[in-house]
């Protein structure tokens, strides 16, 4: 690794991948629950197929379940980055939108209006 700020070129190609969860922009498969366990799940069986440890990054809710895989499948990995590994502080404190959906009741109100409105007026 050269110097930082010093920029250097890759010899080899290198391949990206932006797998998609269940319930985004395809169909939720059966006996899908969409908890920790089944996105961890999820996001293990996608890495597993690669066939090799890779460099994975995690935003926002995808941070989370890359360290989940971080934690409990290492070998899967060769680097990893999430924006949210605060979240694990017992101090942390939730952006409002996240602790609204984190609230009975409350969470499926914001989710139902948050669906019933056309995409068009989620973008102002």
């Amino acid at each position: 690794m050269g110097p930082i700020g010093r920029r250097t070129r890759c010899t080899r190609p290198r391949r990206a991948a932006a797998p998609v969860a269940a319930g985004v922009r395809r169909p939720v498969p059966d006996g899908w629950a969409a908890t920790v366990h089944d996105y961890t799940a999820w996001l293990v069986g996608e890495l597993e197929n690669i066939g090799h440890p890779v460099d994975l990054v995690g935003h926002d809710w995808g941070g989370g379940h890359v360290l989940n895989v971080a934690m409990t499948r290492p070998e899967l990995i060769r680097t990893w980055v999430s924006d949210v590994a605060g979240v694990f502080d017992e101090d942390y404190v939730w952006e409002r939108l996240a602790e609204q959906w984190q609230t009975p009741d409350v969470g499926e109100q914001v989710i139902a209006a948050m669906t019933a409105q056309p995409a068009m007026a989620l973008c102002g």
